[in-house]
This record gives structure tokens, C-alpha cells and sequence, in this order.
């Protein structure tokens, strides 16, 4: 009679403990790095010099950093040198590939698109050291075969955009901070286009209002994923692209991400959410690292 009483008592202790291992509401893979609302990306066509002189300083003011699209053969002419396209990059902008000659491409056949897009890859490569990771197509436009030959090799391609400027956008501060709000309601990844700013297509007659709108969206980076653009898509990428797969033992949790993209081309990290009694809990993971264990009792204290 003792024994079976010791028994029923451990037997009890187990199932309680058992009942007391915390179990997750939900695990998924944030939409946006650190479970941001939205996501912004600040992108530049073209390469005038007045990006290197105005805008890059302007974003770095505010501890931001910008994707500027450069035209390979416009490299030291009316443009940015090759001296100040290396500079950009070193400072942790993104210097992205907008063709050689900024030629519509959909009006020109298949060799000659791979022609604008690899002189472009060689020459800012030999520049910076670091082979384009997007495209930006000229006037916007593409069609499939483009956009096939643009994707080889790269993590994304710039395919929607809002334009930013005065002479043609009439953009005004109420008017963007509108779209902000817009963006962040409705969880997008905005993506802005400007062209000049002192001069040229779509430039402002106050450019003030667009470092405002910079240290805006500065202040806003508790709700907002504000970084270059190459960096935001190769992490939806390798969201959309990613499965978990989970298991759960006592309060050890294993997730093993199974995400098919190439390793070596895409390298962001992602965050993993852990809802447990309705609260997230968010940790950075490498999507091809393979498996992750997590103590759930460990994380519900944090």
C-alpha cells in the first residue's frame, strides 16, 4: 500500500510537471526584421552628383543609410566619380545597378539587356569590391524575360516605387507623411524613388522637406525596418521562401527552418516570433543553420 502510494505521487508530480511546460500560441517568421509594422527603403536613381553631396549626409544625420542606382557609363561624367561611388559603399549605402546606358530594356533584344546589365555588375564591382545585389530598371520597366536575366545572381529587383520629388510628384511633407502612415497601417515595405533634388528630372524646390521627411521616418524606427534595399529583400525573400518546421519535448521547443534559396547569395538574418500566453517573443536566426532549441520556460521569464 506504501509503494502504490509513492507511485500515485510521482505519477502526480510528472503530470504536473508536464502540465506546467509552457506551450507557444504560435511560431512564425516575422514579417519584418524585429517584428516591425512596415519597412522602408530609400532609393536614388541615376547618381547625380548632388546624391553624394546633399543626400547621403542628410540620411546619416539620422543614422539611415540609402540604395543609390548608378548608370555605368555615367561614372565620372555629370554624375558621381568612381572615388565617391567606393565612398558611398564604404559608409554603408547600397550602390545598386540602373544599366549601362539607362536604356529601356524592354525595347532591346536579349543580348544586348545582358550587355547593360553586366558592364554595369564589372565596372561598380571594380569599384567597390562588391558585385551589385539589385537591379533598378530605367523608366520602370520590364517584362519577364528582363526580369529573369536581371534576378540572376541577385536577391532582388526594384519593381514598384513611389517617386519623390516636386517637379513632377508635387510632393509635399503632409502628402508623404500621409503615405508613411499609410504604409505602416497597412504592414507594406515602402519603397521611395527620387531622381534630383537641386536640379533634374523631378527636382525640389525645397529640399529641406525631404530631410525632414528622413528624420520623420528616423523617428518612427520602433514600428519601421528602415534599411537599403537590397537588405530588405533578400530577407522577404528568404521569409516567403522559409518553412518551420516544429517539435516540442517537456519545455524544449526544436524549430528546423527548411528554406530553399541559395546560402551563398542570401544572408539576412530573420526573426523568429514565440507567442506564449499572447506575448511575442523575438530571436534572430540564420535560415540554413538547421535546427533551433529553445527553453520555453526560459524564454516566458524573459
Amino acid at each position: 500500500m506504501k509503494r502504490f502510494s509513492i507511485i500515485a505521487a510521482a505519477a502526480l508530480v510528472c503530470t504536473a510537471a508536464i502540465a506546467k511546460a509552457p506551450k507557444p500560441d504560435s511560431v512564425r517568421i516575422a514579417k519584418y526584421r524585429d517584428a516591425k509594422a512596415a519597412a522602408v527603403s530609400f532609393t536614388f536613381d541615376d547618381g547625380s552628383l548632388d546624391h553624394y553631396t546633399l543626400v547621403a549626409p542628410e540620411l546619416e544625420k539620422n543614422g539611415l543609410r540609402g540604395t543609390f542606382w548608378i548608370i555605368g557609363n555615367s561614372v565620372g561624367t555629370w554624375a558621381v566619380s568612381a572615388d565617391q561611388v567606393r565612398d558611398l559603399s564604404d559608409r554603408g549605402h547600397e550602390i545598386g545597378n540602373h544599366t549601362w546606358s539607362h536604356a529601356d530594356l524592354v525595347k532591346i533584344d536579349a543580348e544586348a539587356v545582358r550587355t547593360e546589365i553586366a558592364r554595369t555588375d564589372s565596372l561598380l564591382e571594380s569599384i567597390t569590391g562588391k558585385r551589385p545585389e539589385a537591379v533598378a530598371f530605367p523608366f520602370n520597366r520590364y517584362d519577364k524575360s528582363v526580369l529573369a536575366e536581371a534576378m540572376k545572381g541577385r536577391v532582388a529587383c526594384r519593381t514598384w516605387q513611389t517617386g519623390q520629388g516636386q517637379a513632377r510628384n508635387k510632393s509635399t511633407a503632409e502628402g508623404m507623411t500621409r503615405w508613411l502612415d499609410k504604409v505602416v497601417a497597412e504592414g507594406r515595405w515602402g519603397i521611395t524613388m527620387t531622381h534630383g533634388i537641386t536640379s533634374g528630372y523631378d527636382a525640389w524646390e525645397d529640399e529641406t522637406i525631404l530631410w525632414h521627411f528622413f528624420a520623420e521616418v528616423a523617428s518612427r524606427q520602433d514600428e519601421i525596418w528602415v534599411d537599403t534595399f537590397s537588405r530588405i529583400g533578400a530577407y522577404a525573400a528568404e521569409r516567403d521562401a522559409c518553412v518551420l518546421v516544429t517539435s516540442q519535448k517537456g519545455r524544449m521547443l526544436t524549430v528546423t527552418p527548411q528554406c530553399s534559396l541559395d546560402e551563398t547569395l542570401y544572408h539576412e538574418p530573420l526573426t523568429l516570433v514565440v507567442t506564449l500566453d499572447g506575448v511575442d517573443h523575438c530571436l534572430s536566426f540564420n535560415p540554413f543553420s538547421g535546427p533551433i532549441t529553445i527553453n520555453l520556460r526560459k524564454l516566458a521569464r524573459e
